[in-house]
């Protein structure tokens, strides 16, 4: 791999990331404000069934969400003031 292909790669790595990140803000400002289901949120951020599994398992690992049923969410506290944190007006 060249070196201009490996700063490529790495280029779209970051972009993908920040993509995901935003993707994950996204959704626990959808879940902050109100009461929201899978068919919102992939509708919303246009992503798939499987792309929001990985998120909401990204979240539910930094705590910011929980569930509180087999196939039922909220927003956990460290969530809310993750939220809370970010300045977005709320």
């Amino acid at each position: 791999m060249t070196n201009l292909e490996q700063v490529l790669l790495r280029t779209q790595m970051i972009i993908d990331a920040d993509k995901r990140e935003e993707q994950r803000d996204q959704i626990l400002k959808m879940m902050y404000l109100d009461d929201i289901d899978s068919e919102f949120v992939k509708n919303n951020l246009d992503i798939s069934d499987k792309e929001l599994t990985a998120i909401v398992d990204e979240l539910v690992e930094l705590g910011f969400l929980q569930f509180i049923s087999d196939d039922e969410l909220e927003i956990s506290k460290k969530g809310t003031i993750y939220v809370k944190n970010q300045g977005w007006g709320f």
